[in-house]
């Protein structure tokens, strides 16, 4: 493997390329490496409570959305933000990956992702039983919709039926949603009938 550094006096921003004839274990034991590297020492401004404390980013495995508030997992502790999920994008470093409208992941503690019942990835962590779920987007290209069912738990779930047609002059959608959001999307054209199950 060779290394080689180029001097640019014009460019705004450092960056580090790596060009490789396949993605493989090697390769990415070698930006996780250059990625700690790089970012050891960052730190991000949290609460708890009335106190407030200074992350290393390392430390933090992923970001969610909690109601009106932005939660910063750690192994063994959830702070607060006062930035937007958006507003972090910008800041943080490549490691971390949007993977939902809801959730930012720190890549480099991922330690396994899973497929759940709905579609969704469930994320487990190195070093903590805690989990993240991501997001799955669905698209329905029925030529005859008559019906379906929507059941999604934990994580995002986007349906689209933009591209379906009935089948006669209606058709019925049940969602099942627990513990996460489900979108559904329908054409503009069609008339929406809503009726919510009883407990």
């Amino acid at each position: 493997m060779k290394i080689k550094i180029e001097i640019d006096e014009n460019i705004v921003e450092e960056e580090i390329i790596l060009h490789c004839r396949e993605l493989n274990d090697e390769t990415i034991a070698i930006q996780k490496q250059i990625s700690e590297a790089v970012n050891t020492g960052l730190k991000l401004t949290v609460g708890r409570g009335d106190m407030e404390y200074f992350l290393d980013l390392k430390e933090i495995l992923f970001f969610e959305t909690a109601g009106s508030t932005v939660a910063v997992h750690t192994a063994n502790q959830i702070y607060e933000t006062h930035l937007r999920l958006y507003e972090l994008e910008e800041l943080l470093p490549g490691n971390f990956l949007r993977v939902s409208k809801s959730t930012i992941l720190n890549s480099g503690k991922i330690r396994s992702v899973r497929k759940n019942i709905a579609g969704a990835s469930e994320v487990e962590f190195e070093g903590t039983a805690k989990k993240a779920f991501g997001s799955v987007s669905k698209y329905v290209n029925s030529d005859c919709f008559q019906k379906a069912k929507i059941s999604n738990s934990f994580g995002e779930c986007n349906v689209f039926f933009n591209n379906a047609i009935l089948a006669g002059s209606s058709a019925s959608i049940k969602v099942e949603n627990s513990f996460g959001s489900t979108n559904v999307y329908l054409p503009s054209t069609w008339r929406i009938v809503t009726r919510q199950a009883g407990p």
